[in-house]
């Protein structure tokens, strides 16, 4: 091996035969960089099919490479890996295609990301670019962008629990790929704007909340007086319901209530707390008429 990468195990070798012509699978391990190089030999001769690259493990940069060989190629096979940086320490490079981006690392605030190299030029650069993508495809702001001599970028400065697409470009290829910042629990209390009572049910409608990758809405409700308020829970399943129904209430009795949003992280702050009063039940009276001789009609109760 060569430059900053290192074989981190020894080759294996998986011999089984397919009729008579066995098939061999030769894998290395290396860690520690991008593996820009990877080139097996059979005595000295390169072997150029049947070679794979795979990452297994963005953290550790540590890459699985593996060559199949199928027939009777007896012989002493060599791995050897390298990451290639130029005299310049330049790591970036035009890419063969388009560049496979890792997400390895993440915070409430920042994005950091490593991607693939080649080694066809030693002096081009990497264009990183960034946008936070709205609630709605249009809505997009928080837009930036870099060009490095490296093959990793730590972005940050980035919002809470934000969707970001990150584009990375060079050698006029380019790939894109979306990441979500850490997410917390929402922070906007949504509060209840309107309220209709039964005798034994109350709907209510509250405000729709801001965009926070919001997956449904949490309300409390509790016989006012009461701590019932902090167990009693109905919950609503959806970015967009502004309205539930709470049932099998009390007649003529206070109720407060509150309204949370929910999503991944948890349920977030609830809003101003509303009392609303279920209604007595409803008395229905019928009457029955009577004509009483000199006097007309009399209504009485029936």
């Amino acid at each position: 091996y060569t430059g900053d990468v290192s074989i981190s195990g020894g080759v294996t070798l998986t011999v089984h035969f397919d009729g008579f012509s066995p098939q061999f699978t030769l894998s290395c391990i290396s860690t520690g960089g991008p593996a820009t190089t990877v080139m097996w030999t059979r005595d000295s001769t390169t072997v150029t099919h049947g070679t794979e690259t795979v990452l297994v493990n963005a953290t550790t940069a540590e890459y699985i490479h593996t060559l199949n060989v199928t027939g009777r190629m007896e012989g002493r096979y060599t791995c050897t890996v390298a990451n290639n940086k130029p005299s310049n320490g330049s790591a970036c490079r035009d890419f063969p295609g388009q560049p496979i981006i890792v997400l390895v690392g993440k915070s409430t605030n920042s994005l950091n990301f490593t991607w693939n190299v080649s080694n066809t030029t030693d002096d081009s650069t990497c264009t990183v670019e960034w946008e936070k993508i709205g609630c709605l495809a249009e809505n997009r702001d928080n837009i930036g962008s870099i060009t490095t001599n490296d093959t990793s970028y730590s972005i940050t400065g980035l919002e809470e629990g934000s969707r970001y697409n990150i584009t990375v470009t060079a050698g006029g290829q380019s790939n894109t790929v979306s990441a979500v910042t850490t997410l917390k629990a929402p922070s906007a209390a949504p509060n209840v704007t309107q309220t209709l009572a039964t005798s034994y049910s109350i709907t209510i409608n509250w405000e729709l909340a801001p965009c926070e990758d919001i997956t449904g809405y949490s309300v409390r409700y509790g016989e006012m007086g009461t701590n019932t308020i902090d167990t009693t829970v109905l919950n609503i399943t959806g970015a967009s319901v502004t309205k539930a129904t709470i049932s099998n209430l009390t007649l003529s009795t206070n109720y407060t209530i509150q309204v949370a949003a929910v999503n991944r992280a948890g349920t977030g702050v609830f809003g101003n707390a509303t009392i609303v009063m279920t209604v007595e039940k409803s008395v229905h009276l019928t009457f029955r008429q009577k004509i009483i001789p000199d006097c007309g009609y009399v209504i009485l109760d029936d």
